[in-house]
Order: structure tokens, then C-alpha cells, then sequence
């Protein structure tokens, strides 16, 4: 339970930095 909790959480975090880098990315442009 406690594994698969966090690396759910890694992969979420993972997905929203990759998020909010393509969008600073796309303002910058």
C-alpha cells in the first residue's frame, strides 16, 4: 500500500513538473 502510494505520487509529481515546464516553455516562446 505504502509503495504503490508513493510511487503514484512520484509519477503525478513527475507529470506536473513536466506540465508546468512545457507551459513556461510555450510563455516563453
Amino acid at each position: 500500500g505504502i509503495m504503490l502510494d508513493d510511487i503514484l505520487a512520484g509519477i503525478m509529481t513527475l507529470i506536473i513538473l513536466h506540465l508546468i515546464n512545457i507551459y513556461f516553455l510555450s510563455k516563453l516562446d
